[in-house]
């Protein structure tokens, strides 16, 4: 199980009080059960409710589990009527089934017992009290990277430092994190302390050029996505570590963001390995990360979001067969998403940090939507019979997605066009490809010729250049004129390689 909150929020009196009540009432179960089940009083501690992170309760364990508002219970059998049983007012009423993803926040509304019909199980709910400890936000660095003194944020405080990055914390800390690695790699960035009670803050993401959002939980009153997807979409680098089970997030996440599972978003750490695989090792994002890898603390596996996004790049998967490092360009932006929780408790051990540490240096190097481009040239300007005339092709295709090459050629005297190669192009191209062609006897005349590419996808151009260069036979007088289609059928029989 996920481990307790600290620094954001403690759990007070009420807690004490709810395990207090658990123990007068564990033994009492509504009539309308038709059976009166004895529970044993073994009283199981909550985590995270504050944050709405899943809690597992263990039906085949009798005891009463401690249960706060807020949470999503993911109980291991589904399709058991939940009873009240105390106070009188919720005595004998149904509050709905149990399910992997049960949300206490639809379901109760008063503190007491409630009985899982069917097991030994009790639900002592209470609501939680929340203390607001002040604590350091980050250590901001100047232009020239020197170390300036601490500044101090409360929950939800914005902190400025003039930069071009903002980092927005949710749930639980990640200075130590991913703050820690932007220290270290010498990057200054604004901070924003998101607490988990307060609605979206109120932020001109246009005035930068990287959003790192860094979440373990959190945003119980409200999302930033819509907003986070105009920055995007408008050429802003959005950097996503982690997320938060709340499924107005998730829902949030799949109408602006990404293609997820909006069914199956519980916390968990991954189960199988290697924990961590690289499936796209050419993937400027993948730069430096082993090809596969086991973390020291299973903790810093954790993850919630399932992505299921046809269109999105996948760098790494996880060992439960999940994407979990993916990039997708949004407009004219990119986002990219890496699922593990970036919760500084989680990665204390220097080799996890230092998987953490190249995620988020290959992701904040990672070009901002880079636009396709051709260029075309010729080895010279001016070609006779028996010359070798090459013709180049300067092609870089940034994208996700392979582009199509088409290449022309033209002769405009003679009012003649002809596409004579196609190519397609594959993701992340960056090279050269060569036509080689031996200049025959294309007769007594001067002529031009236009070399035309273009790459596109689909019905989109992206990229288009063009050049030209001219023929000139040698001595007129004794040139022979040449039918144009042999001089078209010389260019069309050409070959075309990669360098």
């Amino acid at each position: 199980m996920k481990g307790e909150m600290e620094g954001k929020c403690k759990i007070a009196g009420a807690v004490i009080a709810a395990v207090l009540v658990s123990s007068v009432f564990a033994v009492i179960v509504p009539a309308a059960l038709g059976k009166v089940v004895s529970v044993p009083v073994s009283t199981k501690q909550p985590w995270t409710a504050n944050e709405g992170d899943k809690a597992f309760i263990d039906l085949s364990e009798a005891g009463t589990y401690t249960v706060l508002i807020g949470q999503t219970l993911n109980f291991s059998e589904t399709g058991h009527t939940i009873i009240g049983v105390t106070p009188d007012d919720i005595e004998g009423k149904a509050y709905g089934t149990t399910s992997y993803n049960y949300d206490t926040e639809s379901w109760f509304t008063v503190e007491g017992i409630y009985h899982v019909e069917g097991t030994n199980v009790n639900l002592s709910v209470t609501k939680p009290i929340f203390e607001i400890d002040v604590e350091e936000a980050f250590a901001a660095y100047s232009d020239t990277g020197a170390s300036q003194q601490p500044t101090v944020a409360k929950a939800s405080e914005y902190v400025k430092a003039g930069a071009d990055i903002l980092v927005i914390e949710t749930g639980y800390d990640v200075e130590n994190s991913v703050c820690n690695v932007l220290d270290e790699l010498g990057y200054t960035y604004d901070f924003y302390d998101w607490d988990i009670w307060d609605v979206p803050p109120s932020i001109n993401y246009s005035q930068y050029d990287v959003v790192i959002q860094a979440s373990d939980g959190g945003m119980v009153l409200g999302t930033n996505m819509d907003e986070l997807a105009s920055f995007v979409a408008g050429g802003g680098k959005l950097i996503y570590l982690g997320g938060s089970s709340l499924s107005n997030v998730v829902s949030d996440i799949d109408t602006y963001l990404l293609d997820v599972d909006t069914t199956n978003y519980y916390w968990t750490t991954v189960t199988g390995t290697p924990h961590l695989q690289v499936v796209n090792p050419t993937h400027p994002l993948a730069a430096g990360l082993p090809a596969s890898y086991n973390f020291s603390d299973v903790s810093a596996t954790y993850y919630m979001l399932r992505i299921t996004d046809a269109t999105a790049t996948v760098i790494a998967e996880n060992g439960d067969g999940y994407p979990a490092l993916v990039t997708e360009n949004i407009g004219s932006g990119v986002l990219i998403w890496f699922i593990n929780s970036p919760a500084e408790d989680y990665w204390t051990w220097a080799s996890d940090y230092s998987i953490l540490k190249t995620i988020i240096r290959n992701a904040l190097e990672y070009g901002v939507a880079a636009e396709p481009e051709v260029s075309v040239s010729t080895n010279t300007w001016e070609y006779s019979p028996g010359d070798i005339m090459i013709v180049s092709y300067d092609i870089t295709n940034p994208t996700d997605s392979a582009l199509t090459l088409n290449i022309y050629v033209g002769i405009p005297q003679f009012r003649f066009w002809r596409e004579i190669s196609t190519l397609s192009i594959p993701p992340g191209y960056d090279g050269t490809y060569n036509m080689s062609i031996l200049v025959g006897n294309w007769g007594g005349a001067p002529f031009a010729l236009v070399w035309y590419a273009q790459l596109h996808s689909g019905a989109d151009i992206e990229a288009t250049d063009a050049t030209t260069c001219i023929y000139s036979p040698s001595t007129l007088a004794k040139a022979t004129n040449m039918p144009l289609t042999n001089v078209i059928s010389d260019l069309g029989f050409t070959e075309i390689s990669a360098t």
